[in-house]
């Protein structure tokens, strides 16, 4: 259906829905203006809208779906937490057997690792904790008698595919919201047309006569307001404290 069906937006699928928030706020308030204007613009038609509108948003953010990758999230990035005082460890031991290894901390996959769990990125982690894993395996004869134990070696190996795991968990739900997403266009196209609709006869009645009123008619404007909102948002979650992320990992 996707396929036949191709998207007439040019946003991105989870912004739709929430423009049409901003524009169902204006357009309820206006809703006599619109009606004045034409029998079309009644109460149904209302209600059509913000069906339609939880339609949308039921495609590209389902309640359940949602929860699901909010823990799947909190997990990982617990995870990543949990990882930082082994590395620590694990960074002490290779300085003690500095002598005897015939590569550095980083190229041992510290500084990859490190790097990868202040930006949160997965996959970088994954890939850092491949190539220290690896290391470990080889250089275990060097770094055992200066304190490496079986209990940190295993806690690198566990992470990795506990870690795997729950990457595999996240894009299988992420996969299967898109094909939802493309089986489902036509119902993403409605709303958008629904949308264009309203936006017209807004700026008939707000042209000349209310500048304020026509902004909130105006695509551009209101998808300008939702990505300042949405990045206001991204900012935010990277802002939090991360203190511990940031602590120096000799090596480097």
């Amino acid at each position: 259906m996707g396929k036949n069906n191709p998207r007439s937006y040019n946003c991105k699928d989870e912004e739709l829905p929430v423009v049409a928030q901003y524009v169902a706020f204006g357009f309820e308030r206006d809703l006599a203006d619109f009606t004045a204007f034409s029998p079309k613009f009644d109460a149904a038609y209302a209600t059509q809208f913000t069906d339609r509108i939880a339609a949308c948003r039921q495609l590209v953010a389902p309640e359940t779906e949602s929860a699901e990758l909010k823990q799947i999230t909190t997990e990982l990035y617990a995870l990543m937490q949990s990882i930082l005082m082994p590395l620590r460890h694990l960074d002490g031991y290779l300085k003690l057997a500095k002598n005897d290894l015939p590569l550095s901390a980083a190229d041992f996959g510290i500084k990859a690792l490190r790097s990868g769990l202040r930006s949160k990125d997965t996959e970088k982690v994954l890939d850092a904790l491949q190539l220290i894993n690896t290391n470990l395996d080889r250089f275990s004869s060097q770094l055992t008698p200066v304190g490496l134990t079986e209990e940190i070696t295993g806690f690198f190996d566990t992470t990795g595919e506990n870690l795997n795991q729950l990457n595999q968990q996240q894009y299988q739900i992420l996969s299967n919201r898109r094909m939802l997403i493309e089986e489902n266009v036509e119902i993403m196209n409605q709303l958008y047309g629904q949308i264009q609709e309203i936006l017209s006869i807004g700026k008939i009645l707000y042209t000349d006569v209310d500048p304020g009123r026509l902004q909130e008619y105006t695509f551009s404007k209101l998808m300008k307001q939702v990505r300042q909102t949405s990045g206001k948002e991204t900012t935010a979650t990277k802002s939090a404290p991360q203190a511990s992320y940031e602590d120096p990992v000799p090596g480097e």
